[in-house]
């Protein structure tokens, strides 16, 4: 399966969440998926170095 070497911790329950949050459709949950992981590969900096306790993170994650 191509998407485990490119979303290496993406397990059964990432699956079924993606595929819930389309409402059980497969052709949106792979779209959904290509675009995660374009953006992924695309832009490296943005997806990496995620701190959630930093404050400014904690006020984005508070404002909803």
């Amino acid at each position: 399966m191509l998407l485990i070497f490119l979303w290496p911790n993406l397990d059964a329950m990432g699956l079924l969440k993606v595929l819930r949050g389309c409402k059980y459709s497969l052709e949106k949950a792979k779209a959904k998926l290509d675009c995660a992981l374009t953006l992924r590969n695309a832009l490296p900096e943005f997806f990496s170095g995620w701190d959630p306790n930093l404050p400014e993170v904690q006020s984005a994650l508070l404002a909803g």
